[in-house]
């Protein structure tokens, strides 16, 4: 059974009894840090909007707001007491923290836009820039066009490709080793250019 099977099995019945309240409700939970099948069930809803069983401009607002929504009060949780909570749990220290709030005092912009197509930093992206001290000013555009981004990826591809989608998806899922590898080789690229730029400053100082 394909991920778009599974999706639409899965989501169907929700979509069914609740309609667009079923994606603003776990849109919003994974904003505000808890799991959801908040993606699962915009792909499905966008799925049924290709076929006529549901209305793509509704699913694409519902899910724009939840997800503003739902960054912003995982934002405003993690700014009010989320560091102390951590801590706490000496999960992490002091000296990591500081690491991770310099990673986004330099990059905070980029990560809270793409951490929306990444499971694992979509439910973590707003409570995390709270936590590390992100200032709102830059957290809520780099948020807002992040949202409206992964909606209309997720609203307008599934609902152009509804006939082709399971084929595509399943495609994806064979190149999804050779595609995190890439991501996986990328990243240390990035490491060794920071680290050799670093060494250069500390060479000329």
């Amino acid at each position: 059974m394909s991920f778009l099977d599974q999706s639409l099995r899965f989501a169907t019945p929700y979509l069914d009894s609740y309609g667009y309240f079923a994606i603003m409700f776990a849109v919003m939970l994974e904003g505000i840090g808890i799991p959801a099948p908040g993606l699962t069930l915009v792909v499905a809803a966008s799925v049924l909007a290709g076929r006529g069983d549901m209305d793509l401009s509704l699913v694409f607002i519902s899910a724009l707001a939840a997800a503003l929504a739902g960054y912003n009060i995982g934002y405003q949780l993690g700014n009010l007491g989320g560091r102390r909570l951590l801590l706490r749990t000496r999960l992490i220290n002091r000296h990591h923290l500081r690491r991770m709030h310099r990673l986004y005092v330099r990059w905070g912009a980029w990560i809270v836009i793409v951490a929306p197509f990444v499971d694992g930093l979509r439910q973590l992206n707003g409570p995390v820039a709270g936590m590390l001290g992100m200032p709102r000013i830059r957290f809520v555009p780099a948020n807002a066009f992040g949202c409206f981004v992964w909606c209309a990826v997720w609203c307008l591809l599934p609902y152009a490709l509804s006939e082709h989608l399971g084929t595509l998806l399943s495609i994806l899922g064979q190149l999804r080793p050779y595609l995190l590898l890439a991501a996986v080789g990328l990243l240390a690229l990035l490491a060794a250019y920071l680290l050799n730029q670093r060494g250069n400053r500390e060479d000329r100082s």
